[in-house]
């Protein structure tokens, strides 16, 4: 590739990146309802809602439900029947829920969002970070990227590589 396709490639990837960032916004739930299962271990590293409980809020006749039980010492986040178009916005849903912070970025390549904390729980260069599961299957895509149905089951977890 001479050295102008090389420069016009990049001004490419760079404009559209560019357009892409700019176009994304905070979401709340979608217009539809479709219940799905949020659950965020954050082992006995952190977690700022009842530290060492798994807390649940429990969306019935539209309204949340919070109840609180003994965890053995590792927090855990669990939202049932939270409804949203994708692992993303699920999660960014359940923060304004609960009231904690998502920090991400967004990587044009491949193309999506990296959550890279969680309710101050953050990823360690070397170290853990947040991965997902989605129905007992490990995302090797970013949670922008994966859809959601009724009935889905999505699990974040703290912790070092899944491989």
């Amino acid at each position: 590739m001479n050295k102008l396709a090389t420069v016009l490639l990049i001004s490419i990837l760079l404009i559209g990146a560019v357009g892409v960032t700019g176009c994304v916004e905070e979401e709340g739930p979608p217009e539809t309802y479709t219940p799905t299962t949020l659950v965020i271990q954050f082992g006995d590293d952190g977690g700022s809602i009842g530290t060492g409980n798994t807390t649940t809020w429990n969306y019935v006749d539209g309204e949340w439900d919070v109840s609180s039980a003994d965890g053995g010492g590792e927090t855990t986040y669990v939202f049932l029947n939270i409804s949203a178009d994708d692992c993303l916005g699920q999660l960014d849903y359940a923060a304004d829920v609960a009231g904690f912070d998502i920090d991400k970025s967004y990587f044009s390549v491949p193309g999506g969002w990296l959550v890279e904390g969680i309710d101050g729980l953050e990823t360690e260069v070397p170290g853990p970070a947040w991965q997902f599961w989605v129905n007992g299957e490990y995302s090797s895509y970013s949670a922008d990227q994966i859809d959601l149905v009724e009935g889905d089951e999505v699990e974040w977890r703290y912790q070092l590589s899944a491989f």
